[in-house]
């Protein structure tokens, strides 16, 4: 796999004051059912010790955009995350797309097979 194979997810959640607990128990489910998804190299959930209200995902991913939007969302451990989130959020969550090109410190996306 090249970084042309591969894609970034940078998401910003801005949650309700005080759900913060209850979205990452959701985060979670959707986290395990990842777990075996081989398109899915890592994610990284980060939270703001000045904003408690905020979290903020890494995700990298193989494959493309398109992919992952016709079959990751409708993934059946993400139904219950997907329809809480309304209730949770603040505000829209914020998402770009990147596109990794060059990766130092790991070798999360340009291992040596």
């Amino acid at each position: 796999m090249s970084f042309n194979d591969h894609f970034v997810i940078y998401a910003r959640f801005h949650l309700k004051p005080g759900v913060r607990e209850r979205y990452l128990e959701l985060l979670e489910v959707v986290l395990r059912g990842l777990s075996s998804d081989p398109y899915c190299k890592t994610i990284f959930v980060h939270t703001d010790d000045e904003d408690p209200d905020l979290v903020t995902l890494y995700e990298i991913w193989a494959g493309t955009r398109e992919r992952f939007d016709r079959e990751e969302l409708a993934k059946p451990y993400r139904v219950t995350y997907m329809s809480a989130l309304p209730d949770l959020l603040a505000s829209p969550v914020e998402v770009e797309w990147l596109k990794p090109v060059s990766e130092w410190c790991s070798s999360l996306i340009n291992r040596s097979s």
